[in-house]
């Protein structure tokens, strides 16, 4: 048996839990049917021949015609491993055919289907911490290649939490820990993609995977997305290193999706020859794998001949167990209900989360052009009211003493710089965000029976355009204090880190519900915030009881 064979049967040996040396055996192409006494070791071995057949046909999968024909293996493996009713065939099995599905990329929904199976296997099986962040990961891959965003981030904040309990020598063994963050990243979560890299990853232990797990070119991947899209660099060294990457190693699916993530980053660096050059290699690309499915057309027929024969002879086999294991498929039936309906119970909550979304935003603009007259509205009131009487006044001052004339025009003034205020801070671009924050301090000291404190730890690392937009989250919250809190006291907090600054407003005060405040209608305040955070790439996070109110911004550098 030659080394690839060896490599792919060790593979198999290791998945399925059958631990005994396989000598060379002919090619077996379907399960066999006759003789209903055939031994377990007998099933075990021909079971262990179809998986490192499939997985051999299966390392050739530039072609689709390989892809194709090893999941005749993998489905012929699957049969013996429901016969014998062991779970650790049944999880190596339906793993090796979600691969299948997840190279194929044509049915996403049976990748996860088959994926998810294996996890649920594997979870009767005595637990092992590395093989769970390993299957955890190829669901979360499967859950982003199907565009479904929200499991995605379920899985993927769910390991991240786990992993801060994870002992160090487990996690050293988890060399596909790059992946998470690479995932995150292709759904856009750029903040959680890096804390994935910084926290978890060490740069030295990545490599790419003998078997064609590219580790190291999705790391740097991961991070030119995090610099280009994430932070909105112009530049990202790593694009250099992904170049460097694709060469006769690769897989033409592989160059493929290297060519489409580098357009799209030279796109968004708005280096346009570049990306044009690109998309053009991935294009040139593409039309040579699909010309290759046509040429092989007349072998994928025979292929789904040979396909129907295969499950031809398995109902056979279903047919025999049926009657011999009624129960068991009732029951399975059952679980399959529960699962189906809870699935449909998650599809049905992710579509009113969606549409409770859209309704926010629509609220949010709406109260949006709402505040914009209001703000029209007072400045015309403070125009005709304030300066407008003012100046009418002066015209019976014609003879009026110097003093008086000096009295009203400083009033004037000073009713204009209140409008200008207002309207922008003062000196804002000159003096800064932290001179403008303790301005606006005093004017609340001397203005409200209510104590604001500040604690900041900043130095200018934002951009003034980006300041100002801070400058005003935090106006708005301590608006809302003042407005609805009844609190005694507050305090601004602001430090910053090499990556990140953050922004904090807490309270005493007597606190709301969020979710109902959110759903009434009058939440324009915190709907303010949480779209200027998201504007300056930020992410707000609002958390209230009856012991007050806390509110932390983190925002890229």
């Amino acid at each position: 048996m030659n080394r690839r064979v060896l490599i792919a049967a060790g593979s198999m040996i290791l998945l399925a839990g059958v631990f005994f040396f396989l000598p060379n055996q002919p090619e077996y192409k379907s399960v066999r049917t006759s003789g209903n006494n055939i031994s377990f070791e007998e099933d075990s071995l021909h079971f262990i021949q179809l998986l490192t057949k499939g997985q051999e046909i299966y390392a050739l999968r530039d072609k689709l015609e390989s892809v194709q024909k090893s999941l005749v293996y993998f489905d012929s493996a699957l049969v013996i491993a429901e016969r014998l009713n062991n779970l650790q065939m049944k999880a190596a099995a339906h793993f090796y055919i979600g691969n299948v599905y997840n190279a194929w990329n044509g049915q996403p929904e049976k990748t996860i289907e088959h994926y998810q199976r294996t996890f649920d296997l594997y979870k009767q099986i005595p637990r092992q911490e590395a093989r769970d962040y390993y299957l955890k990961y190829i669901l979360a891959h499967a859950y982003d290649k199907a565009h479904d965003t929200l499991k995605c981030t379920e899985i993927l904040n769910e390991v991240y939490e786990s992993l801060n309990f994870t002992p160090e020598d487990v996690k050293m063994k988890l060399g596909f820990m790059a992946e998470y963050a690479w995932i995150s990243a292709n759904i856009g979560n750029y903040l959680l993609s890096e804390k994935f890299l910084d926290r978890h990853v060490d740069r030295k232990s990545i490599q790419n995977d003998p078997q064609n797990n590219n580790y190291l070119d999705h790391y740097y991947i991961t991070r030119a997305k995090i610099d280009i899209l994430g932070k909105k660099r112009v530049r990202s060294p790593y694009t250099d290193s992904i170049e460097l990457s694709i060469g006769e190693h690769l897989s033409n699916f592989d160059k493929q999706y290297y060519f489409n993530s580098l357009s799209n980053l030279y796109l968004a660096s708005k280096e346009y020859k570049k990306a044009f050059e690109t998309r053009n290699k991935e294009i040139a690309l593409s039309e040579k794998i699909n010309s290759g499915e046509i040429t092989n057309l007349l072998q994928k027929n025979q292929l789904s001949k040979q396909l129907n024969d295969t499950i031809k002879e398995n109902q056979i086999i279903d047919y025999k167990l049926k009657i011999k294991n009624l129960w068991l498929l009732i029951s399975g039936f059952l679980i399959l209900l529960l699962l189906v309906s809870f699935r449909l119970f998650q599809i049905q909550k992710n579509r009113k989360q969606i549409k409770k979304e859209t309704q926010m935003k629509t609220l949010f603009t709406k109260q949006l052009f709402k505040a914009i007259e209001d703000e029209r509205k007072r400045i015309a009131t403070d125009l005709h009211d304030g300066i407008g009487n003012e100046l009418g006044a002066m015209k019976h001052l014609s003879a009026a003493p110097v003093e008086q004339w000096n009295t009203k025009i400083d009033s004037i003034i000073e009713e204009i710089r209140t409008i200008s205020r207002n309207l922008h801070p003062v000196m804002f671009d000159r003096i800064g965000l932290k001179i403008t924050l303790e301005q606006l301090v005093e004017r609340v000291q001397y203005h409200q029976n209510f104590m604001l404190t500040t604690e900041i730890d900043y130095t200018t690392s934002l951009g003034s355009d980006v300041e100002l937009q801070v400058y005003r989250i935090i106006q708005e919250a301590v608006t809302n204090i003042i407005k609805h809190a009844n609190a005694i006291a507050g305090k601004i907090t602001i430090t910053e880190n090499d990556r990140i600054v953050f922004v904090e407003i807490k309270d005493n005060g007597k606190g709301f519900n969020m979710k109902d405040i959110l759903e009434n209608g009058k939440s324009f305040g915190l709907l303010n915030i949480i779209e200027r955070s998201r504007a300056i790439g930020g992410q707000a996070i609002i958390k209230s009881d009856n012991s007050g109110t806390l509110i932390t911004i983190e925002i890229f550098k």
